[in-house]
């Protein structure tokens, strides 16, 4: 049986097809249309009618919030709100259609075929342009009663502390995020940041140990919260690897006293992530 996996992002849609072993026969990428889901929805049509195998079911990762019943998207950053992206495939494929959060797809490829598979309790950090996540619990994905838990980047880490958009202040997002590196770089790249300090540069070093403090912060209280058997960092600052891994675990081991820091990995999947997962989960509720 093949399955479309589509990761639905602010600034590009990944489209992809899968073979009953989780390996790519086909993939593109395309933008969305903001401000309009039917015209997104009319682009990812089309990628299944060129798709090369017969498309059996689809499975979607989005940005932003997914409610439970109807599966109605409501995302920010694509100008969508409750928009009923999975009605609308299906009504035009004829095709059972599952859409579901971003980070919960993410979370699926790293439970079906990565670092969290075989774990009864899981946990998907993103350190991406904000902070993202995913719980594994009992040996599934765990929603909390909206469909919108394990939003780990709203952890308040700091009383009173930076503005967030959600509302709040002081979420951990603010401090541990790629965006909250740049800005402790003096808007440098979380890349450029990681290069220099890695190359020895000791301002960019102490930058990134300042960031480290705060990353340790927050998977400090998942772990007390959760005890996972494995916490996975993902996202866009996770491509520093090693580096990271390492100095996580130093901080989280020296500076926070957690002992099973080697629970601590980097994920398996990155740009093929929310397309593996979307897949992943529209094959665990639609069979």
């Amino acid at each position: 049986m093949f399955i479309a996996g589509v990761d639905i992002g602010g600034t590009s849609i990944k489209f992809g097809v899968l073979d009953d072993n989780y390996d790519f026969v086909h993939s593109e990428m395309f933008p969305p249309v903001p401000g309009d889901p039917y015209a997104t929805v009319e682009r990812i049509v089309r990628a299944m009618r060129e798709s090369p195998v017969p498309i059996m079911r689809i499975g979607v990762g989005t940005a932003g919030q997914v409610e439970t019943d109807e599966q109605l998207v409501t995302a920010i950053n694509l100008g969508w709100k409750r928009a009923p992206i999975k009605r609308m495939l299906r009504d035009i494929t004829g095709i059972r259609t599952w859409v579901d959060n971003d980070a919960q797809a993410a979370l699926a490829a790293e439970w079906k075929n990565g670092v969290l598979e075989g774990c009864k309790t899981g946990i998907l950090l993103t350190l991406g342009t904000g902070v993202g996540g995913a719980l594994l619990l009992e040996g599934k994905p765990w929603r909390g009663l909206d469909n919108n838990a394990s939003e780990l980047g709203h952890l308040v880490t700091h009383v009173g502390g930076r503005p967030c958009p959600c509302g709040s202040r002081g979420c951990f997002e603010q401090y541990a995020s790629a965006t909250a590196l740049s800005r402790l770089g003096g808007g440098k790249t979380a890349k450029e940041i990681v290069d220099a300090a890695r190359a020895g540069d000791e301002e960019m070093k102490a930058v990134f140990e300042e960031y480290l403090i705060e990353l340790g912060a927050g998977i400090t209280s998942l772990f007390w919260v959760f005890q996972p058997q494995r916490l996975a960092l993902g996202g866009g600052v996770s491509r520093a690897g090693e580096y990271l891994l390492d100095n996580t675990r130093r901080v989280l081991r020296d500076v926070y006293g957690q002992k099973n820091v080697e629970r601590v990995v980097l994920a398996r999947h990155q740009n093929e992530a929310g397309m593996m997962g979307a897949a992943a989960l529209a094959e665990y509720h639609l069979g």
